[in-house]
């Protein structure tokens, strides 16, 4: 019903207008992970939904730079100082995981914008394939999981498992990544690398190295950490080790003094409980991001990490037929979102 009225409610300035006064105090987030060339290789293998053409970046940049004051993550503790001089409508722009095409088209364009980015980086991925759910999602959308295809796996023995795999084997992709979350890294890594040669699945490292992540600490941008393995922090065997273990690698790997390591963290998936929340204030973190697709409202003097939302951008809800930035979509998209100061679990009140 509104399709019609969206562009010239654009193109008429009423919705910045609108958002230049509602959202002047509220922090945006955005969220990224892949950015890649229509014309590169890896394009027509990526998973759209988590993908976007550089093209559709730097148009996206183009909007952010016209409607917010992009900032960096540490630039957000500040802003919570009483004193301070609040920046109108900041944005903060991240990406996820750590694809290596951030560095080779992402990190680009916005160096040519001199924008900050943070990368939240899964740490035990660096130099790696990918997180072991894109390979789950793959073969999945290629219909070759199925679970009577491999008959071994009902007798593989994790952590009593057994008896469950015969009797409710995972149909659902849903729930083959519910139960490979439930078991150690070790065991899930062996089964995906049996899985992957029994498949003849050639898929080549996709993940940042190295050199890489040392290129993007000096570049402009921050890195923070996204867990070890990429696993639901709720549902993994070893939550400790999946949010101070990354903070050391990532701090080993960037060659920081101590083994301090990144100060901000990003859940996989977005999900978190209270347990999680108050695991990572104890592992070191002072900001954390959920997937809650707000606007976030800043308490003044905080004393504990703070909590944020983000949103993900997608290209698909946001361009045309030809995959260019509809800026009345984007404008929709994140301009009217909730806002609100989401509170640590023991302090309900803290940020009301």
């Amino acid at each position: 019903m509104l399709e019609p009225l969206k562009s010239p409610l654009y193109r008429s300035g009423v919705m910045s207008a609108y958002h230049r006064v509602r959202n002047k105090s509220h922090v945006t987030v955005v969220a990224f992970h892949r950015v890649l060339s229509t014309r590169d290789s890896r394009w027509a293998h990526a998973d759209s939904q988590w993908t976007v053409s550089s093209q559709f970046f730097e148009e996206c940049l183009d909007f952010f730079s016209s409607h917010y004051n992009v900032i960096s993550t540490s630039d957000l503790v500040g802003l919570c100082s009483i004193a301070s001089k609040r920046v109108e409508r900041p944005l903060l722009i991240t990406f996820d995981d750590g694809w290596a095409d951030v560095c080779d088209y992402a990190l680009p364009a916005l160096r040519r914008r001199s924008l900050p980015a943070t990368v939240f980086v899964v740490a035990g991925e660096v130099d790696g394939y990918e997180p072991w759910q894109d390979t789950i999602r793959r073969v999945w959308r290629r219909e070759q999981l199925r679970f009577e295809r491999f008959p071994w796996l009902r007798d593989y023995e994790i952590g009593g498992t057994r008896e469950r795999l015969q009797q409710q084997p995972p149909r659902e992709l849903t729930e083959w990544i519910q139960w490979l979350s439930g078991i150690n890294t070790d065991q899930r890594t062996a089964l995906l690398q049996r899985l992957r040669e029994e498949l003849c699945d050639a898929t080549p490292k996709q993940m940042m190295s190295r050199e890489q992540l040392l290129w993007v600490s000096t570049s402009g941008c921050q890195v923070g950490s996204h867990g070890l393995t990429h696993t639901s922090i709720p549902s993994s065997p070893t939550p400790w080790e999946e949010l101070a273990g990354s903070r050391r690698k990532l701090a080993t790997i960037l060659e920081t003094d101590g083994d301090a390591g990144p100060a901000f963290f990003a859940f996989p998936n977005g999900q978190c409980d209270d347990a999680a929340l108050r695991m990572a204030a104890s592992a070191g973190y002072r900001e954390v991001f959920t997937s809650e697709p707000c606007l976030n409202i800043l308490p003044p003097g905080c004393s504990r990490p703070l909590i944020l939302g983000r949103i993900s951008i997608s290209s698909g809800p946001l361009s045309d037929k030809n995959g260019t930035l509809r800026p009345e979509l984007l404008a929709l998209w994140l301009f009217s979102r909730p806002a609100r100061s989401i509170p640590w679990p023991e302090d309900s009140q803290r940020c009301a």
